[in-house]
């Protein structure tokens, strides 16, 4: 076999060399292919776990709402309200008073 003249910038490597050449490119792109493919599970993870966070602040918030209406109905006053709730009568009457 011949070999074509050397031109700049073109490794001159022997057939055995070109396929240890081949052999590492195919494992460094199944490590890369790899390491996507993690990325996407992690990030399809981490996505699923804002989902499942935003139902339960949801769903907490929808029972928060359920037991200011039961103190309000049990004549709580919108200023023990908001001291139970960590926040001024004000806040806690501008937020609950029209449930």
């Amino acid at each position: 076999m011949t070999t074509p003249p050397h031109t700049p910038g073109q490794l001159d490597l022997t057939d055995t060399e070109r396929a240890d050449y081949a052999a590492r490119l195919e494992m460094v792109e199944a490590e890369r292919a790899r390491l996507v493919g993690a990325m996407v599970e992690h990030t399809t993870r981490a996505l699923q776990d804002v989902a499942q966070a935003v139902a339960r602040h949801a769903a907490l918030g929808r029972e928060l709402d359920d037991a200011v209406r039961f103190a309000r109905k049990a004549g709580a006053s919108w200023e023990a309200i908001g001291q139970a709730a960590g926040m001024s009568r004000q806040a806690a009457h501008s937020r609950w008073s029209d449930q």
